[in-house]
């Protein structure tokens, strides 16, 4: 079972789904591991059958009760579908076996979001950042909600204490300033965001001063 496995990364590693399939059909009738049923379960909704991707998540989920692995990755899937309620189910499901992850709070804050639960959101990110405060990444979803729910003077007043460095502070003090109606203000800082940053981020940056010309 566990080489059908291994050769099925190998071949996953490769682009070749079927051939991955194949081989984790094969492993699991031998060995129907929590391992190897989350392996097939990730290549099964990589081509597409998203259906039977959760029925291995729920079944390595019986075999690993007591671990969040499995329901994460149910999550995971149902997120991809744009089944968002359903992942937000399943993300609660694995914060009661592992509480204080602050990975797993951020993802759960981004289905609030989507679900238009700012209030959730917040509250969630509030305790994501008690338990990493070291994360820039965090503090920045953390005050990206709050602009949305429209509290700009604590977002400004955040960023001007040094809650978020280069170029994170300069873009998201744009966001506000444009949220807020000042134009002018906004393009200034996306222009010094999109300088300080590279690649992808410095071109969203210089769009979004486009944007607000």
């Amino acid at each position: 079972g566990p080489l059908f496995a291994v050769r099925a990364l190998l071949r996953l590693g490769l682009g070749d789904l079927p051939a991955c399939l194949a081989d984790l059909n094969s492993a699991a009738a031998l060995e129907p591991s929590a391992w190897i049923l989350m392996q097939r379960a990730d290549a099964l909704n990589r081509s597409g059958f998203y259906r039977r991707a959760l029925e291995d998540s729920a079944a390595a989920a019986a075999v690993l009760p007591e671990s969040p692995e499995p329901r994460l990755q149910a999550a995971n899937i149902y997120f991809d579908q744009a089944f968002y309620p359903e992942a937000l189910e399943q993300m609660e499901l694995a914060l009661v076996l592992r509480p204080d992850d602050a990975g797993m709070l951020s993802r759960r804050a981004r289905y609030h979001l989507l679900l238009g639960c700012l209030k959730e959101a917040e509250a969630g990110l509030d305790r994501a950042c008690a338990l990493a405060p070291d994360s820039g990444q965090l503090r920045f979803e953390r005050l990206n909600v709050i602009t949305l729910r429209g509290r700009y003077a604590e977002v400004l007043a955040e960023l001007k204490g040094g809650a978020l460095q280069a170029p994170f502070k300069a873009y998201l003090t744009g966001y506000v300033l444009c949220r807020k109606g000042d134009r002018a203000g906004a393009v200034k800082h996306f222009l010094q965001a999109a300088t300080q940053a590279e690649g992808g981020f410095a071109e969203r940056c210089r769009f979004y001063a486009l944007v607000c010309r």
